[in-house]
């Protein structure tokens, strides 16, 4: 049996049973005419079908096939109406939101909790805005930075008496402990006490809820009560020094608290006393 091509228009033979759908010479040409006519609103899978999805109400496009079965957009919509969800409304930003009724969280995303509850300090935009706010020169705790420190060091009597008092007396504190006696003598000769004396003192001043090991522990801090930057020395011989470092002058303060309070008198009735001692030039000390 000859037919005649669609596409090129040649003659071709073809079988009995090639002949009720057969309507090309060639694959060629079989391609070519279905590009041409099969395509768009013609194909059979042409996706023109719009669905209102029945939990979340969005249009979405679908195969014609699909029509009376697909309800819904994506697997989540499907997975949220299979189960049995509540409508709820977020305390912090309004927004309605979904959850089982076993989940009792009133905010529809973990930084809305936080915003609610903290105010912004947790947030990633808080710790930037904050960090940003207080680095560098901008930090009310700044002094200058590592070449000013660099500075004290060398030229500043003051500052390396104190820092190496710190060090002395701290490590003097840690072998009396384990070993009963003082490492070294210098030191009580330039203050006018014992280690033993100290540590007594110390004792007597410690926080409630604290314990000697968690001073070694660098737990608690050796707090000026009148702060370093009153006293006016450049060496260990001044009556200044011996003031400044004085029994009555020291305490233990948890680490934090001594942090925050820096070198500022927190005690009213204290700096009031000061101001009396100085007019009067006389600030008790321990000889």
């Amino acid at each position: 049996m000859i037919k005649i091509c669609r596409v090129c228009g040649k003659e071709y033979k073809v079988t009995p049973t090639e002949n009720k759908y057969r309507k090309t010479c060639s694959r060629k040409c079989a391609n070519k005419w279905q590009s041409e006519h099969i395509r768009g609103k013609n194909h059979p899978q042409f996706t023109d079908t719009k669905i209102i999805c029945q939990y979340c109400g969005k249009i979405f496009k679908s195969y014609p096939s699909r029509l009376g079965h697909t309800k819904y957009c994506s697997k989540e919509c499907r997975d949220n109406a299979n189960r049995k969800m509540i409508k709820k409304i977020c305390l912090f930003c309004g927004k309605i939101y979904y959850r089982v009724p076993s989940n009792k969280n009133k905010y529809c995303s973990r930084e809305c909790q936080a915003n609610a509850y903290i105010g912004y300090k947790h947030t990633k935009i808080a710790k930037q805005r904050m960090s940003n706010a207080q680095k560098g020169f901008k930090s009310h705790m700044w002094k200058g930075g590592w070449e000013e420190t660099l500075k004290r060091r060398k030229n500043n009597s003051k500052y390396q008496l104190r820092q190496r008092m710190i060090v002395i007396i701290r490590y003097s504190l840690k072998k009396y402990n384990y070993k009963k006696q003082s490492i070294s003598k210098t030191w009580e000769l330039l203050v006018g006490y014992t280690i033993k004396e100290l540590k007594e003192r110390l004792q007597k001043t410690m926080p409630t809820g604290y314990a000697w090991q968690e001073f070694l522990n660098g737990k608690l801090h050796i707090d000026h009560v009148l702060p370093v930057r009153l006293f006016e020395f450049k060496t260990s011989e001044d009556n200044e020094f011996r003031q400044c470092w004085s029994l009555f002058n020291l305490r233990l303060l948890p680490a934090k608290e001594n942090l925050r309070k820096s070198d500022k008198i927190t005690n009213p009735i204290l700096l009031w006393l000061l101001l009396n001692l100085k007019e009067k030039e006389v600030i008790p000390c321990q000889r």
